[in-house]
């Protein structure tokens, strides 16, 4: 005969004012499908798979069947999250399992669920400037999706660092005036290390540039962007990473005298 191993009890309620989503969820997140579950607890008259909540009623999973059935003014089931589960935890796996969490959710996560300090930081800088994360990506060598998800991102931006970006992402801005492009994230990687290592990097000229020549934006790893070396550089970017061309082999492209 099979152990039993655990026994939960199922509660309803329809005081939905004590619940509450639970710190490092994303605000809340909803699903996608909310129409249709909302006219599924509408039809069932409540939900039929419990939320889990925390013993203070925080929402471990389930925010959207609570929010249907407080939209179809149903009764919502609940049940309390196994004694000595890590409530924090259970929602990462049950999220990650369910639905691909994006790095904006991770962000959060670790930011109002841990309190980890470089995480609320850079959600504050995030939102002040309104820069998306996979931009930030491109601009620094600091944090990566990789490290974000995994809790590995130890070290705050610096000042430098953040000044490159909100520069990065004002010049992006002027760039798109002039030329759209499909991979806008790699045009703003290029333009941080132009502010990085440029020293003569001056946007006008390189806006002037793509208006005249209609290529995409330079991609230049050290010392100043010079007049002359200006087609050369844009149109060694638009190839590389139009194309999904690696760092080792873009240096053997083309001959730079072409372009001087």
């Amino acid at each position: 005969m099979d152990k039993v191993i655990a026994t939960k009890e199922i509660y309803s309620s329809e005081d939905y004012s004590k619940f509450t989503p639970m710190k490092g969820q994303d605000g809340g997140r909803t699903t996608r499908n909310g129409a249709s579950l909302t006219a599924q607890i509408a039809k069932t008259k409540g939900n039929i798979l419990p939320i889990i909540v925390t013993k203070n009623f925080e929402v471990v999973d389930g925010n959207s069947r609570l929010e249907a059935c407080k939209t179809t003014e149903s009764p919502v089931a609940y049940e309390f999250i196994a004694e000595g589960r890590d409530a924090l935890e259970t929602m990462k796996l049950i999220n990650t399992t369910a639905s691909k969490w994006t790095p904006d959710n991770y962000l959060v996560f670790y930011a109002e669920g841990y309190g980890y300090e470089s995480y609320i930081d850079l959600l504050a800088f995030k939102n002040k400037h309104n820069i998306p994360l996979k931009y930030i990506f491109k601009c620094t060598q600091m944090v990566n999706s990789n490290s974000l998800k995994h809790g590995e991102f130890v070290e705050s931006l610096n000042s430098r660092e953040k000044e490159i970006i909100q520069r990065s992402a004002l010049a992006l801005e002027r760039v798109l005036e002039v030329k759209k492009f499909a991979k806008e994230a790699y045009v703003i990687g290029a333009l941080s290390e132009m502010y990085r290592y440029g020293a003569d990097f001056e946007l006008g000229t390189l806006l002037a540039k793509l208006g005249a020549y209609g290529e995409t934006v330079a991609h230049k790893k050290m010392g100043g962007l010079s007049d002359s070396s200006v087609k050369y550089y844009l149109h060694l970017f638009d190839t590389c990473y139009n194309n999904n061309i690696t760092k080792a082999n873009r240096v053997n492209l083309y001959d730079a005298n072409e372009w001087k």
